[in-house]
């Protein structure tokens, strides 16, 4: 080993090899020292199935000429025989959109869900549905016996007839002492005319009239008993009151059942909405109407509106439920009550904030610093970081949006050193351009 090789033991592979090459007396072309042990074919380049590292990342810089391979001028020029000073990657110090989420988990519930319970007593006659069947409202579930209840109709149907028929005779016996007040009041000219005998009659009158509205009370009161025995004898015949899909069945033929028993249990699919118990610190950015990305225990994502915030704290846990609409599209399985979601729910109230590449990130004794670029040198810059934003960190203090980081390179760099950017990223090259 010559004393140039001697002295970079320990120095990564890829710059060793360049100062190989430069320090020693091999063709521009040729790989130089260690790099040719990545040469796995013996052609003399490094082709892109065998280029490791940051060689790997950035082969489409590297190779200039757009060979598929990268020879030893190329290796050379990239990093650091092509020009004054460390090769480096730049990155941009941006200001963007703090959009930080958290996961809270919550489940599907439904606004319409519950028993349907009988309205009238007596035996079930048939059960016409079964666990898992979808009706559509009035859809009969249920019939209870009815003839009892058939019974009781007919009878205050009977009973209707004869209030009726006591209705038309107080109306005629009305109707004759009416007529008989008006000979009197014609005979008040002559010698027969009796006002004793008219006074009895006005009287009589008086009384019929009476009569005759107690049995009209009478015939509508036998009318409402009508009404509610018609009512039961329809109730006997249990409806769906929605459209969904029957859970349970409380119920069999030959049982009896009394008013207000459930017969079977509804669940309406087309309400389901979200409930989630969110942290009263995380309620700020969850008005009514904002919108927010969930996910199912089926791995699809989708999107969710916040229809109301219970105005109800839990006092153990600290937190409130939150009502979501769902806007589902594609699943991989039906949506199911109390099933699993997961609802990304907004940190703080959002605002702009300064970032920067992780990789620029280097520590010294457990400090954060970033290596800024200013007129093709470096000046080292020690930073007070925030919350992870992806693959950013935000940035509390040290930096500016818009200056230039260095990302890759960065490892063996001090402060004032010179460095020729090799490669930008996006955001740099376009705070570079703007």
């Amino acid at each position: 080993m010559n004393g140039l090789a001697k002295r970079l033991v320990g120095v990564p592979i890829l710059a060793a090899a360049v100062l190989i090459a430069q320090g020693s007396g091999v063709s521009a072309q040729e790989l130089p020292g260690r790099a040719a042990a990545l040469d796995a074919n013996k052609n003399g380049l490094i082709d892109r199935d065998e280029a490791r590292g940051p060689l790997a990342s950035n082969f489409d810089t590297i190779d200039r000429d757009k060979s598929g391979g990268i020879d030893g001028a190329e290796l050379s020029a990239f990093f650091g025989g092509g020009g004054n000073g460390a090769a480096v990657v730049a990155d941009a110090v941006v200001e963007e959109d703090l959009s930080q989420t958290t996961p809270v988990i919550g489940q599907l519930v439904a606004r319409q869900v519950g028993p349907v319970a009988a309205r009238v007593s007596g035996p079930v006659e048939s059960v016409q549905v079964q666990v898992g069947d979808r009706v559509e409202k009035g859809d009969v579930l249920v019939v209870i016996a009815s003839d009892r209840l058939q019974s009781e109709s007919d009878r205050n149907f009977a009973l209707v007839d004869q209030k009726q028929a006591m209705v038309a005779i107080a109306e005629a016996e009305l109707e004759k002492l009416r007529q008989e007040r008006q000979r009197i009041d014609d005979l008040r000219q002559s010698s027969a005319f009796s006002q004793k005998r008219r006074d009895d009659v006005v009287q009589d009158v008086a009384m019929k009239q009476g009569s005759l509205a107690n049995r009209t009370a009478e015939l509508a009161q036998a009318v409402e008993q009508l009404n509610r025995a018609n009512i039961d004898l329809r109730d006997a015949v249990v409806r769906a009151p929605y459209a969904g899909v029957v859970t349970a069945k409380s119920t069999e033929v030959g049982a009896y059942v009394g008013v207000g028993s459930p017969v079977v249990t509804l669940v309406n699919q087309e309400t389901l909405e979200i409930e989630a118990q969110v942290p009263t610190n995380r309620l700020g950015g969850l008005q009514p109407g904002a919108e927010l990305q969930i996910a199912l225990d089926d791995g699809t994502r989708h999107k969710a509106v916040v229809r109301a915030v219970v105005p109800e704290e839990n006092p153990l846990t600290r937190t409130r439920a939150v009502r979501l609409t769902p806007i589902l599209g594609d699943v991989l399985k039906q949506p199911a009550l109390y099933q699993s979601v997961i609802v990304d729910v907004p940190i703080g109230g959002g605002g702009k904030v300064v970032t920067v590449h992780k990789d620029a990130v280097t520590r010294d004794e457990g400090r954060p610093l970033v290596f800024v670029i200013n007129g093709g040198r470096v000046e080292r810059r020690d930073v007070v970081l925030g919350e992870s934003v992806g693959q950013r960190f935000t940035v509390v203090t040290g930096l500016r949006a818009g200056e230039r980081v260095v990302v890759r390179g960065n490892e063996q760099l001090s402060s004032g050193d010179a460095v020729r950017i090799v490669s930008e990223t996006g955001d740099a090259a376009a705070q570079r351009t703007n």
